[in-house]
């Protein structure tokens, strides 16, 4: 065997220098850091009618940078305002916001398969949503059902899901008996805005802004016959018009944005029994004269350290510290969007990044998340995406 000589007192053998060269290269991909990771996908939801959008929009997420792709077209489809991934990720669900969806008087929901290469849609079906103007819609954890919000019929729907993705029957469709609030231009009626799962997937929380109420329903795995069954409600503030919440980590709180007075509100949850308990009310606005702001999303950290809401006027998002022990908020400051109309936001499953969709300027503004302080920092200047609506993550 030839020999390679590293100085004039000895040699190696080229099989050891061989071994040594593969195990260098070796150790420095497995332990270099800062490598950079595969980017994440970013799916968005959009308006179609008046606007430019055409549908769902994807770009690539550089998890490293904070850096966007630019958009690109992955499924044609009607006011897909709100989008939910299955836990499988194979599967997407878009709402189609409308009043009249293909001559049946309602809203409809579409299901897309996911290419797990390239990211693009492959529509699956479609089923009509039972009720106007669908808004939001959450997968159920183990994937066998998908709700929905119809807000013009102040609805909840259950759509089965089957193994292939696709959207099978409808179940039983619940409609609070609570029907109006202090608003009469608002509140005439119920208006379903928000349906999400607890993190058990034993209950559901549905905010119904036209009845100033929060309603707790248990949830049952046979959709065909009865998956709903009101179990308790809470009321808001007269004319708080609760709109987006979201779920703590550890799934005793829940922070309620409410649209109409601009406030968010912490909760207590009993997931067995369904009670719902105010905690606190804090406000989304700094001081001064804010008129004509709404508030739109609620996203709580990956962490449970804090929770944002974002504010459509101010085109801001509040930042509140959670205290572990009790829920109560702390106010944590304001960091304005970058757009105008902040509609929905959404943090990366890192907890590091967080992505605002600002419908009225057709634009997304990525921020870094400081995991101390929980404040924002805006990462270069916004992507164009033609009436953002909603944001939603997707690892590869």
């Amino acid at each position: 065997m030839g020999q390679i000589r590293f100085d004039p007192g000895g040699s190696i053998p080229m099989w050891k220098v061989a071994l040594s060269l593969v195990w260098s290269f070796t150790m420095t991909m497995t332990m270099t850091p800062g490598r950079a990771e595969e980017p994440l996908r970013v799916y968005v939801g959009t308006y179609t009618e008046g606007t430019k959008s055409e549908g769902i929009y994807r770009l690539a997420f550089d998890s490293e940078t904070g850096a966007l792709t630019e958009p690109r077209l992955v499924a044609k489809t009607v006011n897909p305002s709100f989008l939910a991934i299955h836990p499988s990720g194979k599967f997407l669900y878009a709402v189609n916001e409308v009043g009249d969806f293909d001559g049946s008087h309602e809203g409809a929901v579409s299901g897309f398969g996911i290419d797990a290469a390239t990211g693009g849609l492959r529509p699956i079906n479609q089923q009509t949503s039972k009720g106007v103007a669908p808004c939001h819609l959450s997968v159920h954890p183990d994937g066998t059902g998908v709700i929905v919000a119809n807000y013009g019929t102040g609805t909840v729907s259950v759509i089965a899901v089957k193994t292939d993705g696709t959207l099978g029957p409808l179940g039983v469709v619940f409609r609070a008996e609570a029907g109006s609030g202090v608003d009469p231009g608002r509140q005439a009626g119920p208006h379903a805005h928000c349906v999400r799962f607890d993190p058990s997937g034993r209950l559901v929380l549905q905010a119904d802004l036209g009845a100033d109420r929060i309603h707790a329903l248990r949830f049952h795995t046979s959709v065909e016959t009865a998956p709903l069954r009101f179990v308790g409600e809470t009321k808001s503030a007269p004319g708080a018009g609760p709109r987006h919440l979201g779920f703590h980590p550890n799934g005793s709180f829940v922070f309620v944005n409410n649209e109409m007075n601009s406030t968010v509100t912490a909760y207590r949850l009993d997931v067995s029994s369904g009670t719902i308990d105010e905690i606190e009310t804090e406000s989304t606005l700094p001081e001064g004269n804010h008129e004509g702001n709404s508030t739109a999303e609620t996203v709580v950290h990956p962490s449970g350290k804090f929770v944002y809401v974002s504010n459509r006027g101010h085109d801001s998002i509040a930042i509140f510290e959670i205290d572990p022990e009790s829920g109560k908020l702390t106010p944590r400051g304001h960091q304005k969007t970058g757009g105008k109309t902040p509609r929905n936001f959404n943090i990366d499953p890192s907890g590091k990044w967080l992505i605002a969709a600002n419908q009225s300027s057709d634009s997304l503004t990525v921020f870094r998340i400081d995991a101390e302080t929980g404040a924002l920092t805006q990462v270069g200047g916004p992507v164009e995406v033609p009436a953002p609506v909603c944001v939603v993550f997707q690892k590869p």
